[in-house]
């Protein structure tokens, strides 16, 4: 351990493309990210996971310390801008950490990162701030169980499945005055995936204050199960 490896190595990488709302939901945590300032939210352009091991010895490997390596994002969103962030995803706090930058050239972004065996994502800020939203949720027959979970539709970012509490309430992190889709009772079976149950939400049209939690009421949510 910690010790120099010379020997052959296996590289495997995965990249998650961010236009497959599927994929956009299999990112480790969400598309939040911790500055000096505080927590800010993502509008991701892509994202990869390098995992370097020992041939037949599934020991896993990084980069020496002080060395970069090269990778290459495939663009695939028309609106990517020349200059996009780089952030790695911080296992214990649980938020993307701002790097580096990336470098459009046409085809894919270029950049370079100091650790492997770990998520870095090409994003950009989709606003200074996090707005907090409540939504409170009924099932017309009963909750099977289900939680709700937020993406967005005006920007690639997605906040992670949430319980409801006992007041039939549960609070989602957002962009602000964006077009979110809340989704609900996620499919769990060979060849499907996904929300059962979606509504569309233009946070732009939505004046009220927020409360006293700091959280914005967005009205109920009728799920016909």
């Amino acid at each position: 351990e910690n010790e120099p490896y010379g020997g052959k190595v296996e590289v495997r990488a995965s990249y998650i493309d961010v236009t497959d709302s599927r994929e956009l939901r299999s990112a480790p945590g969400s598309y939040i990210a911790q500055g000096e300032e505080g927590l800010y939210p993502l509008e991701s352009f892509g994202m990869i996971e390098i995992v370097a091991t020992i041939p037949e010895k599934d020991i896993e490997l990084d980069i020496v310390e002080g060395k970069r390596i090269k990778v290459g994002f495939p663009i695939l969103s028309k609106d990517t801008p020349k200059r996009v962030n780089l952030y790695s995803f911080d296992l214990i706090k649980g938020y993307w950490i701002l790097e580096s930058v990336l470098e459009n050239n046409g085809d894919v972004l270029l950049g370079e990162v100091t650790s492997i065996n770990s998520a870095w994502n090409a994003d950009q800020p989709c606003s200074e701030s996090l707005v907090c939203i409540k939504v409170k949720v009924v099932f017309t027959n009963g909750n099977p169980g289900c939680g709700v979970a937020v993406q967005g539709v005006s920007y690639q970012g997605y906040d992670g499945l949430y319980g409801i509490g006992a007041d039939g309430y549960v609070n989602l992190m957002v962009c602000p005055d964006s077009v979110i889709e809340l989704q609900s009772c996620f499919l769990v079976c060979t060849g499907c995936s996904g929300p059962l149950y979606t509504t569309t939400v233009d946070l732009s049209t939505i004046t009220t204050p927020p409360g006293s939690d700091g959280c914005i009421d967005i009205g109920t949510w009728t799920i016909n199960n």
